[in-house]
């Protein structure tokens, strides 16, 4: 309870502090993303501006795996589902290095990142079942 009240009766100096401190923590994430863009511009990808940290890093993370799949000579149309499997981990270790990056939460980035990697594939409500059947597809093969 009196946390609270110290928090209303704060000095100039705390209040300073604390902006400063979200200051410096929103111009990292601009540096970040400012890496970011040159890295994906060296190879040719153009990003649509975002505001959104989550939204911004599906974007990323969803164009730098198909980049990779691209410079390997792979198509996501023409893949099986190993393949799939393995762009799929590939998306996950993207998406969570870039949502720190960016400070984006991974559980909305990983998950709507590899549905917008299928929905190349699939139509978006085939690709949500699709994703749902990767557990049931990682089971089955493990009991072999």
């Amino acid at each position: 309870m009196f946390d609270f009240l110290k928090s209303l009766f704060k000095s100039r100096e705390e209040i300073n502090m604390e902006w400063l401190a979200r200051f410096v923590s929103a111009y990292a994430e601009g540096q970040q993303r400012a890496k970011i863009n040159s890295a994906l511009g060296s190879i040719n990808v153009q990003l649509s501006p975002e505001d959104d940290n989550t939204q911004y890093s599906i974007q990323v993370s969803h164009n730098i795996v198909r980049e990779i799949l691209k410079a390997h000579g792979t198509n996501i149309n023409e893949t099986d589902e190993y393949d799939i499997l393995a762009a799929g981990f590939l998306l996950f270790i993207v998406s969570n290095h870039i949502s720190l990056l960016v400070g984006a939460p991974f559980e909305h980035v990983s998950s709507i990142a590899i549905i917008c990697l299928l929905s190349e594939r699939f139509p978006p409500d085939e690709a949500v079942k699709y994703v749902c059947g990767i557990g049931d597809f990682i089971t089955v093969h493990q009991k072999i």
